[in-house]
């Protein structure tokens, strides 16, 4: 009876010593993810390169690793079964199965926090409640990534902005009831209607001026830490990618008067300083495709009203200069990231709120293609 007891554990844990990963094993699956060529833009591979820098600094024991392993390989099946190798694939997959990646993408990483840090490592990393990761080494924000479906970045004006358009004419009303129901006509009344009407008149005829005012005394004090970031570069190879929110480039259009810094990343403290550039895509140079996006008023991209056909953009970086010419230019919804056009050749897509001059939370964005002409590296 003895023996048939522990004939019978055995079978039943047997699934379990067969189906033991370690930390080396996730890692190993994490790293080496071969399911597109390597010309094509890999839309998982920042996820699990980012997972694979985060495990690396885990203590992670074998019980979490056997959870950790199964959410990922998941993740890569949905992958690989769908063949997912581009942003405009990812969109197309039907609303259940990306809800599904996603969630075990999330999982995989809720499973990875718990495991304990190794000792000796400056490095902290944190999951946010808007599905973001941040990866921090020595207090300094270094890599954010994120595991929502890709969309538009806003890039109008600020809420609280867009919130006075209607706030002002609205307690203006307010106050004109309460005098009429109330009979009230006294010298205090008087004022603020009088304060509220001039509000309502400033900021319908100088406010879109008064914000590009506000926004340029922001970016006259950028900070040091911002300098431009060093990139390793190895025969034209971009080895090391920029810091998160580091400065390594400058975006100019001539024929505008567009001169602009930018930024690795497009959080909205990035966007308040000059241009983001979509961690999702790719550096200048690489030969694929990359997004820059940047706000529609005055100080910033409000000239891009005026873009035409064939104008030049140029992108100066710390390891080359680029120069792109327009070739396609085209307004989009928030939602339709998934349209963007994908051309042979790197291309440069710029974007920004649209329409411009309406102090509005737009939906809409207007989207500007550029092709690569000529790059000249610093190391020719």
């Amino acid at each position: 009876m003895k023996n048939k007891i522990i004939i019978l554990l055995f079978l039943t844990f047997f699934p379990f010593f067969i189906s033991a990963y370690s930390k080396d094993d996730i890692l190993t699956l994490v790293s080496t993810p071969k399911l597109c060529d390597a010309e094509t833009e890999n839309v998982y591979n920042q996820y699990f390169q980012t997972y694979a820098k985060i495990i690396a600094l885990k203590d992670i024991n074998e019980t979490l690793a056997n959870k950790i392993y199964a959410k990922l390989s998941a993740a890569l099946k949905i992958v690989e079964i769908n063949k997912i190798c581009r942003l405009d694939e990812l969109e197309q997959l039907n609303p259940e199965v990306k809800t599904e990646l996603y969630d075990l993408l999330l999982e995989g990483s809720k499973l990875i926090f718990k495991a304990p840090s190794l000792q000796n490592k400056k490095t902290n990393i944190t999951i946010n409640s808007d599905a973001t990761i941040d990866i921090y080494e020595d207090n300094k924000l270094v890599e954010k990534v994120s595991l929502k479906g890709p969309k538009f970045t806003y890039v109008g004006y600020e809420t609280w902005f867009v919130i006075l358009k209607y706030f002002l004419p609205f307690s203006l009303i307010i106050v004109l009831i309460f005098i009429i129901l109330k009979k009230k006509n006294n010298n205090f009344w008087t004022i603020l209607i009088s304060v509220l009407l001039i509000l309502n008149v400033s900021y319908f005829l100088l406010g879109s001026k008064l914000y590009d005012f506000y926004s340029l005394i922001k970016t006259m004090n950028i900070k040091a830490s911002n300098a431009v970031d060093e990139i390793e570069v190895v025969d034209r190879k971009i080895q090391k990618k920029p810091n998160y929110s580091s400065k390594y480039a400058t975006l100019e259009i001539d024929d505008l008067a567009i001169k602009l810094p930018v930024y690795y990343g497009d959080s909205k403290q990035i966007l308040s300083e000059g241009i983001g550039h979509t961690q999702t895509s790719s550096l200048p140079g690489e030969g694929k495709t990359i997004i820059y996006s940047g706000h529609n008023y005055d100080v910033f991209l409000a000239e891009l009203r005026n873009i035409k056909k064939d104008m030049l953009i140029n992108v100066e970086t710390s390891y080359g200069r680029f120069e792109y010419q327009v070739v396609k230019i085209e307004v989009l919804k928030e939602n339709e990231y998934s349209k963007l056009t994908s051309y042979d050749k790197e291309t440069l897509i710029l974007y920004t709120c649209y329409p411009f001059d309406k102090i509005i939370h737009s939906d809409s964005r207007l989207v500007v293609y550029a092709n690569l002409i000529e790059g000249v590296w610093d190391d020719d």
